[in-house]
């Protein structure tokens, strides 16, 4: 065979190969984009997040999950994962929980602890870490499971977002943990707007406004919900409604309450 021929050859066979990988993805994108369909009709997500978990699962619980026990896979993890909590192994725990997560997506308690777990428990251990004798390094540490707290939330969130309580808890990790008050305002007010939510996490608004140096947002919040219902009618809006009329110098005429 000359070189020319053998270069034909080889020209040939690459056209071949080419014309065999376009011809697969052919096929395999319309039959990946129905399993995505269908996936996500079932709140699970899309099959890149299936496959996403296999090297964190056993092979067993990999059949068991294939097999159609989704649930049982993500309450074992789940059960495993609190055990890591209280042998204080907090990465293994973290991988499980964002397993559990990817498995349940729809289930807000899963959501829930998961966050609170990151940004109260293993945040808490980081920051007294016997281990770490640098103040710096703990306290970035402790940080690190703060977002990862936030980012679960916010992930629960974008899958729930019909959800009072995630819109709560985040507002109240932002508070507490991340000392963003004005959002965690934002949040209580999101979660206020489901009819569900408990009266005491929609007076939540006006104290986070507050604590963010909003005071006209905040009185003005505390003033719509002491009109808006006696539910409202609290001894700690009694209190500071008329506190802020005064550095408001809110003209006596328009005061809730006379002095």
């Amino acid at each position: 065979m000359t070189l020319i021929e053998r270069i034909q050859l080889r020209k040939s066979c690459f056209i071949a190969a080419v014309a065999v990988i376009v011809a697969a993805y052919a096929v395999k994108l319309p039959m990946e984009r129905a399993l995505n369909r269908d996936y996500a009709a079932l709140g699970f997500g899309n099959v890149s997040s299936l496959l996403s978990v296999r090297e964190k699962l056993s092979q067993y619980m990999f059949v068991a999950l294939m097999g159609g026990f989704r649930n049982v896979v993500a309450n074992l993890l789940w059960i495993s994962a609190h055990n890591d909590w209280e042998r204080h192994l907090w990465f293994k725990q973290k991988e499980k929980y964002h397993v559990v997560n990817t498995l349940q997506p729809n289930s807000i308690y899963f959501w829930d602890n998961a966050a609170w777990h990151f940004a109260w428990n293993s945040s808490y251990a980081a920051s007294v870490d016997p281990l770490e004798p640098r103040e710096s390094v703990r306290a970035r540490n402790q940080q690190m499971w703060f977002d990862l707290g936030e980012e679960t939330l916010k992930k629960g969130i974008e899958h729930n977002p019909g959800s009072w309580e995630l819109h709560a808890a985040m507002a109240r990790l932002l508070a507490d943990k991340q000392k963003r008050p004005l959002e965690a305002a934002e949040y209580y007010r999101k979660a206020a707007a489901f009819p569900e939510t408990p009266t005491y996490l929609k007076r939540q608004v006006a104290f986070k406004l507050l604590d963010g140096g909003d005071i006209q947002g905040a009185y003005d919040e505390m003033r719509r919900l002491w009109l808006d219902s006696e539910d409202n009618h609290v001894p700690t809006f009694r209190t500071r409604i008329p506190e802020l009329e005064d550095q408001l110098q809110i003209p006596s005429e328009k005061r809730l309450f006379a002095r």
